[in-house]
């Protein structure tokens, strides 16, 4: 009877409480501002390896980062201004990110 007592409770530990040693309270894995601006840092990085940027947007300036309803999801635009570009259309770059800092796209234009 003891062993059949302890094999409960060792079920019972173990179905109803291994869910508390993978996620414990305030997990989450929405990456937070500060992650998303190094994702954003990080897209330019690998646009520069890939020759689809200019070099010169490594030392690009951060101007804002902003969470923004579009197409009825939340998205990231990080924008960049490189001020080695002097065409006026192509010297500010915007990196969209969905919530968890993946990369959605870039371009030129803020749409």
């Amino acid at each position: 009877m003891k062993n059949l007592v302890k094999k409960l409770i060792l079920i019972a530990t173990l179905t109803l409480g291994v869910n508390y040693i993978y996620a414990g309270g305030g997990h989450s894995h929405i990456a937070s501002k500060q992650a998303i601006e190094r994702s954003a840092f990080k897209e330019i990085q690998m646009l520069v390896k890939k020759q689809e940027l200019e070099e010169s947007w490594l030392n690009a300036e951060k101007i804002s980062v902003d969470n923004k309803l579009i197409n009825g999801k939340f998205e990231w635009i990080v924008s960049f201004k490189n001020r080695d570009i002097k065409d006026s259309k192509k010297n500010i770059l915007y990196i969209y990110l969905n919530s968890y800092g993946s990369a959605l796209g870039a371009n030129y234009r803020d749409e």
